[in-house]
């Protein structure tokens, strides 16, 4: 991400930081009745978490689905 710092001074700083995508929140259902799951990142292998279960899936799953919250770690690059 291209992160654009203002000082005080009114000099503009931008620098790039890096951020790699660590778990995904799916929302399923309406705003009044619904159920939650998660994709995690777990080094480089991502599960899918439900009430009971916890199981490997490809990352491609954790990329199409339709994410409601997106957590982000930053990285040392």
């Amino acid at each position: 991400f291209l992160i654009q710092i203002q000082s005080p001074n009114g000099q503009v700083e931008e620098k790039v930081e890096g951020y790699q995508l660590c778990a995904v929140v799916n929302h399923i259902g309406n705003i009044d009745n619904g159920h939650y799951t998660c994709y995690i990142r777990h080094g480089e292998r991502w599960f899918w978490a439900d009430d009971n279960y916890i199981v490997q899936v490809p990352v491609e799953s954790a990329l199409r689905s339709e994410g409601y919250l997106l957590f982000y770690m930053k990285t040392d690059e």
